[in-house]
């Protein structure tokens, strides 16, 4: 078969703001906590937690989305990064933000390579739609991605510029 000549791009947007900014920012994903539980003032941290994590807020990839149609070209791959942060700064700016110590437990790289982690509290209610081993096996690969640097977005990482 014949290449197409369809334009497309790949987009890397890194892990979700949206998720440790509700309500307070506009959003239609679900409520999720993973690493951080804002609600609860709780942290389960990947590893040592000193690792970068590109975060992208959803309003913002709509907005480059749709700004990108114009563009005479597109490249194979496009990064969109709001900021990097490691989870232990997301844990001392949501300290900082609440007036409030958040309890912070660490999982071990080998506690999530066993499918593994801590589990938060506001993850007890997704346990009715998603079994605690389903749960906790994605929770732990996510844990990993993240300590092993997969969620800091370099293109270079990626093969690209």
């Amino acid at each position: 078969m014949d290449s197409t000549s369809l334009e497309h791009t790949a987009w890397y947007t890194g892990y979700f703001a949206d998720y440790y900014l509700m309500p307070h920012a506009k959003s239609y994903l679900k409520m999720m906590a993973a690493v951080v539980d804002m609600v609860n003032n709780s942290a389960a941290i990947p590893g040592s937690g000193n690792v970068p994590v590109a975060f992208t807020h959803t309003q913002d990839v709509a907005r480059y989305v749709a700004a990108s149609l114009t563009l005479p070209r597109w490249s194979s791959r496009t990064w969109l990064v709001g900021g990097k942060v490691t989870w232990n700064e997301v844990v001392a700016l949501a300290e900082r933000a609440k007036g409030i110590k958040f309890n912070v437990v660490y999982d071990s790289v080998e506690m999530m390579k066993a499918g593994r982690v801590t589990a938060l509290p506001s993850q007890l209610e997704m346990r009715t739609f998603i079994p605690q081993e389903i749960l906790e096996g994605n929770l732990s690969l996510y844990g990993l991605l993240f300590e092993a640097g997969v969620f800091e977005l370099i293109p270079e990482a990626w093969g690209g510029k």
